[in-house]
């Protein structure tokens, strides 16, 4: 399928649009520009966007869109999933997609293995929101899906530094801005500004982590302790991993901290020579060569060594 609109058959009347756990980005930008695109174009149709409670930085893109965050028990016509590797990672209202009776994925993730009825799987593409431009009527694109859209894309390329941007990556941006979109706060907004308990708080874990030189390594570990200590929940440490990647002589950067639950999320990230998908995928999680993540019910100090010694096998070579 080349085009979004094709899976809007005439007996579609309800959608449910999702994404995946702890939404990123891509994941936000996707399901409120799907939600968007649906609600202007196609109205006719009644949609229901759900997603987990996503990171502040990003709750603009909610705004003025009747987002859930728990599924009632509604069985749907059509359930679009979006950035969602396997079914396992669905977040808010996964149950839609079970009941539904018809089901689309896109994503892209290169683990992706298609579980849905119609699934567009792009593993080369930088974002899901950038497949979402390719697949979408560029005429029916208004300011705010563009908005979503570019928030999507930015978030995923790192504003354009990760070498899953292409060629196509830019052009789609420069479409999108042509909208527009205020581009610039956006990156101001979602990316670039921290308050100053943020800041504190960066700081201290870069003087907390270790760099074991050796294997181009750096960890850090942000437990319930730490957290209490500088006043922040765990959806607040979402922009640690990427200032500890920005630390010279550290080719793959392991982020570890508790959740609320007692549990563990990691994230990775490399520069340049660790396929950093394939360590996660030891753990349960995936994503991306340079980006990845995986939640963790053992020992963040267990984790560190196991990581270690992947890293000095050398077959997580990007």
């Amino acid at each position: 399928m080349d085009r979004f609109d094709q899976i809007l058959t005439e007996d579609i009347k309800t959608v449910a649009v999702l994404g995946h756990v702890h939404p990123d980005g891509d994941c936000v930008g996707a399901v409120t520009a799907v939600y968007e695109y649906l609600h202007e174009n196609f109205p006719q149709l009644i949609i229901v966007p759900f997603l987990e409670e996503p990171v502040a930085e990003l709750s603009f893109l909610e705004e003025d869109i009747p987002v859930e965050r728990s599924y009632s028990g509604r069985i749907f016509d059509l359930c679009i999933i979006l950035d969602c590797s396997d079914l396992e990672r669905a977040g808010a209202g996964k149950e839609a997609f079970s009941n539904a009776r018809r089901t689309f994925v896109v994503d892209h993730h290169e683990t992706d293995k298609g579980y849905g009825d119609v699934n567009v799987v792009r593993g080369e593409a930088s974002s899901t929101c950038e497949m979402l431009f390719d697949l979408f009527d560029k005429e029916k694109i208004s300011c705010k899906t563009a908005l979503s859209l570019y928030t999507g894309i930015i978030h995923d390329t790192g504003v354009f530094e990760y070498d899953c941007t292409s060629p196509s990556t830019l052009r789609a941006a420069a479409d999108l801005v042509e909208k527009g979109i205020d581009f610039a706060s956006v990156i101001r907004d979602s990316v670039v500004l921290k308050s100053y308990k943020e800041s504190r708080m960066i700081a201290d874990m870069v003087m907390k982590s270790v760099l074991c030189e050796e294997r181009s390594f750096l960890y850090a570990v942000a437990d319930k302790a730490f957290q209490e200590k500088h006043g922040v929940s765990s959806k607040e440490l979402h922009s640690v991993v990427a200032n500890l990647n920005e630390i010279r002589g550290a080719d793959t950067v392991l982020f570890i901290y508790e959740l609320e639950d007692g549990s563990f999320k990691g994230s990775l990230r490399s520069k340049e020579h660790t396929d950093v998908s394939k360590i996660a995928g030891n753990f349960g999680g995936g994503g991306h060569k340079r980006a990845a993540g995986f939640t963790l019910n053992t020992e963040p100090e267990a984790c560190v060594r196991k990581v270690m010694e992947m890293l000095g096998s050398g077959d997580y070579t990007a």
